[in-house]
């Protein structure tokens, strides 16, 4: 997770060095777990693999992959994040799967193919969260192993992929407005509630209602590309309201956009003035920062988080800091930032959002749970809850469904 404190990064590393030269080896003769301490469970497995490769088998459809693994080739200890004891990572033989074994007989971690070839690095110390799964330290925070963060740059050929049962066209990982159907569609009926927080006092807004300008085909009317502004409108206002940050305004204006001195060349680019009654004067204030200070006209913000700190000293909150995060974790920069109360600016780099900024205010955790013998193994699925500047109301976005790929594009933005 990111942003952990450095007493707690040490206090973890240290438990885990103290720990290490008391791994024990498999005693000859014991046929099942001495005690429900991890290596004696990892112990067992090792001694026992075909008795769990029997059992995961036989629950398997006629269709299915079988679990072909024969033997441990490796295996070593890992951190868990969100409770500081140690874990035992076993890769089996060949292409055969891994799993990461806990106390009490709780499995962390089941695949029966493919294999972590960096958790191979045994001078480098691994960590595993329920959020974002195996992590290191780099820079002194953790962030998630096996991925390459790839910046702000995004892939404007990027397929969507399929419309799942409660989602928005055009599906992906965005656009979940019925989340039960959306599990049950895309996961299955196994993935139920586990852990969820959405901040209370919020208030949504869409882009399109604070536009000043609009582009008109046909019968369709698209607002310009606002969504930084509306995004940092919000979270403003959230300060305001949830954070008793008074002096963010809530009265509300009428705006004349001939006033913006790039009025003629964005209406011969085929721009429509708007003359939006009761444009929040907040809004105004950070439209106006983007427009003098970063060249804002119809679209296209990147200094993100310098605004959001002009805005904020122009009311007098000068210490109001925001931080844009080219490196991130759903630990990090969503569980945290809405535990502590805060919401966060959300520009994922493609897919259904792609080049586009929202706001996440909240999420959601599903919980698997796969039994293996006396095993119980956890899946989870993470998902965060945003203000995506296109509805009225909220919509839900996959995280896991995001992530998962060899490289990944986006930023967070997060206040304190």
């Amino acid at each position: 997770m990111k942003h952990i404190k450095k007493g707690l990064l040490f206090f973890l590393v240290s438990c885990f060095l103290l720990s290490s030269a008391a791994f024990p080896t498999s005693a000859d003769n014991a046929d099942y777990p001495t005690s429900p301490d991890c290596r004696s469970i990892a112990n067992y497995v090792e001694k026992n693999l075909g008795l769990f490769v029997e059992d995961y088998n036989s629950g398997l459809n006629t269709d299915e992959k079988l679990f072909s693994a024969s033997y441990v080739e490796f295996k070593r200890e890992i951190i868990l994040v969100e409770s500081g004891d140690i874990a035992i990572y076993l890769d089996f033989d060949g292409d055969n799967g891994y799993m990461l074994l806990g106390d009490n007989y709780v499995g962390y971690a089941f695949e029966i193919e493919g294999d972590l070839e960096y958790l191979r690095n045994i001078d480098e110390i691994y960590f595993y969260s329920v959020y974002d799964k195996f992590m290191f330290v780099q820079n002194g925070e953790l962030i998630p192993a096996g991925i390459e963060f790839k910046g702000e740059d995004f892939w404007d050929d990027f397929n969507y992929g399929v419309q799942w049962a409660g989602q928005d066209p055009p599906g992906g990982a965005g656009l979940i407005y019925n989340l039960p159907a959306y599990m049950l569609d895309r996961y299955d009926a196994g993935y139920l509630p586990h852990e969820s927080n959405t901040l209370s006092g919020f208030i949504l807004a869409k882009q399109y209602d604070l536009s000043t300008y609009y582009k008109i085909n046909g019968n369709v009317s698209t607002s310009e590309g606002n969504c930084v502004l509306s995004s940092i409108y919000v979270l403003l206002n959230y300060w305001r309201y949830a954070k008793g940050y008074s002096s963010f305004p809530s009265t509300s204006s009428n705006y004349n956009p001939i006033n913006d001195y790039f009025y003629t060349q964005v209406v011969n680019d085929g721009w429509t003035p708007h003359y939006p009654n009761n444009t929040p004067d907040l809004y105004l204030t950070i439209r106006s920062m983007a427009v003098n200070n970063h060249g804002y006209k119809t679209g296209g913000v990147s200094a993100i988080d310098m605004v959001i700190e002009e805005a904020a000293a122009f009311y007098g909150y000068n210490a109001l800091d925001a931080s844009k995060r080219l490196t991130w974790s759903f630990g990090g920069e969503v569980v945290n930032q809405i535990n502590a109360g805060r919401p966060s600016l959300w520009n994922p780099g493609f897919g259904t959002y792609g080049s586009h900024s929202t706001v996440c205010y909240g999420y959601e955790v599903y919980r698997k749970t796969t039994r293996v013998l006396f095993v119980d193994f956890y899946t989870y699925v993470h998902l965060m809850k945003l203000n995506d500047n296109w509805n009225s109301t909220f919509r839900y976005f996959d995280y896991d469904a995001y992530v998962n790929g060899d490289g990944i594009y986006g930023t967070f933005v997060t206040m304190s």
